[in-house]
């Protein structure tokens, strides 16, 4: 008798199929790492191109049709003045170098001013257009919130300015807490680094950064401090007010917006398209987070990079700079309220020209405002110049020696800032034969330092161009070979011939 064996029923897996599940499994896997990252960066790029699309079209003929409502006119006082500094510790990695890079900064101040119809006075805080930082560390030469609008640091009793910073507490300890890696690099001698120490930390070193004495005293004595702002604002709702020269002209344009708007559009649908179809693999999800988030992305604008930032935080951070960035239209000034501006409730720090770190140099020169005011920068240098000549001539062989030693000092410590003022002063003392021969020497010590690299080049847009080109040309006829070579080269190089 044959017995029949029946064939079991179970699936076999052979290595094929399972070669095939695996492969599907990684697959899914992979998707579902990399579909957020992206959605994150196609939808980052066309959501940041059609809000810029927005601002160039419709948001700039918005914003002309609001301004038509502001036809009320006053003369504003400014009571504060300030650069609100916008840094986000928690976005710095472990190292933290590059800390200026990702900040941004404002500057602003506060006006008070009356309406007619309603005479109590009034507060707004106008602000700028964001700025990176290294743009903003002259301090001395931000001079306008927006083109036509100007803007001004307050003065001291004696006329010099006081310049406000303000930054935010978790700021502040961050930079105070973090070493300066650049400063360490910098090969000061131990004998120099005793007597003019380097900054400890980033928050010394952004100060120091901001401390230019004489960029503050050339724009004191040449141009008279800001203290009134033409204000327009809404009749009847005299809250909403903005400078009168914003209000006059409008948002800045270049003439060819719209043959941008269409290129813009585009390529900012292209990359919106291509950033929600990897949302979902359901396609009714698609169409809809695109169709609803693309009409409703002028009203939400301010949130997306948020919406980002939760699939992919990185590409969130990249994707939120670039809208704060690009999006504001060029030329526009911001109205707060003085308790929401950007930095109301921040830290404060000052820059006084009594509290410079070269007090004990240009510190020690009269430095009285001078009448009449010199009428541009050029001018006002070479009446600071003639302040050091003045007091040096009247100091005895040892406080000479004693104040060039320390201008030498700051020069190898590469504190540059105000060695020019001193450079007529030296070369008086070295050519003169009836100061001692330590005097003479110290003028040669300086000097030679002086005209070694790295140099203060002359730069056409320096404050003074003219003079500092001036004063460097009188130190290429002194008979130090060494030193009138040096001041050759740079005076071919601020005169544009020499590469």
């Amino acid at each position: 008798m044959t017995v029949e064996r029946k064939r079991s029923k179970r699936r076999v897996l052979t290595r094929p199929a399972l070669r095939k599940g695996l492969a599907e499994a990684a697959g899914k896997a992979i998707g579902w790492w990399v579909r957020p990252l992206q959605t994150a960066i196609f939808a980052g790029v066309g959501g940041v191109v059609l809000a810029c699309v927005w601002q160039m079209g419709p948001g700039t003929l918005l914003a002309r049709h609001d301004l038509a409502a502001y036809t009320g006119r006053t003369t504003g006082r400014i009571t504060a003045s300030w650069l609100a500094v916008d840094f986000d510790p928690s976005s710095m990695g472990e190292t933290g170098t590059e800390w200026h890079e990702a900040s941004r900064a404002r500057i602003c101040e506060e006006v008070e001013y009356r309406s007619p119809d309603r005479p109590i006075p009034r507060r707004l805080a106008f602000c700028s257009q964001r700025l990176g930082l290294p743009e903003s560390t002259s301090l001395a030469l931000l001079d306008e919130l927006a083109p036509g609008v100007p803007f001004g640091w307050p003065r001291d009793a004696a006329g010099s300015p006081v310049a406000q910073i303000r930054l935010s507490r978790a700021a502040l300890d961050w930079l105070a807490t973090k070493p300066v890696w650049s400063w360490h690099e910098m090969g000061l001698k131990p004998e120099i680094a005793a007597v003019r120490p380097p900054p400890k930390n980033e928050l010394e070193a952004m100060m120091s950064a901001f401390d230019k004495p004489l960029d503050f005293l050339l724009t004191a004595w040449s141009r008279p401090p800001v203290t009134e702002l033409p204000v327009a604002f809404v009749p009847g709702a005299p809250e909403r007010a903005l400078p009168a020269v914003v209000v006059k002209h409008g948002p800045k344009t270049s003439g060819n917006e719209w043959a941008m708007v269409v290129g813009g559009l585009i390529v900012g649908l292209a990359a919106w398209v291509a950033g929600i179809s990897s949302l979902s693999e359901d396609p009714r999800v698609c169409w809809a987070a695109g169709v609803l988030g693309l009409v409703t992305l002028p009203w939400w604008g301010e949130h997306f990079p948020r919406a980002i930032t939760s699939l992919s935080p990185a590409t969130g951070e990249i994707v939120k700079e670039a809208y704060l960035d690009l999006t504001e239209i060029e030329g526009s000034v911001h109205a707060y309220a003085p308790d929401s501006a950007p930095g109301a409730h921040d830290q404060v720090l000052r820059w006084t020209l009594a509290g410079t770190s070269y007090a004990d140099t240009l510190g020690t020169v009269p430095l009285a405002q001078p009448q009449p005011a010199p009428a541009n920068p050029d001018a006002a240098l070479a009446a600071l110049v003639a302040k050091v000549d003045a007091h040096a001539a009247g100091l005895s062989d040892a406080e000479v020696i004693a104040l060039l030693d320390r201008l030498w000092r700051d020069k190898e410590a590469q504190r540059r800032d105000v060695g020019i003022a001193f450079v007529s002063a030296a070369r008086t003392c070295r050519l003169d034969p009836r100061r001692s021969e330590g005097a003479r020497h110290a003028a040669v010590r300086f000097l030679d330092a002086w005209t070694t690299q790295p140099v203060e080049e002359i730069i056409r847009t320096d404050l003074g161009y003219a003079e500092r080109l001036r004063l460097w040309r009188t130190l290429t006829r002194l008979p130090d070979t060494a030193i009138a070579n040096s001041a050759s080269w740079v005076v071919e190089r601020g005169e544009g011939k020499s590469d």
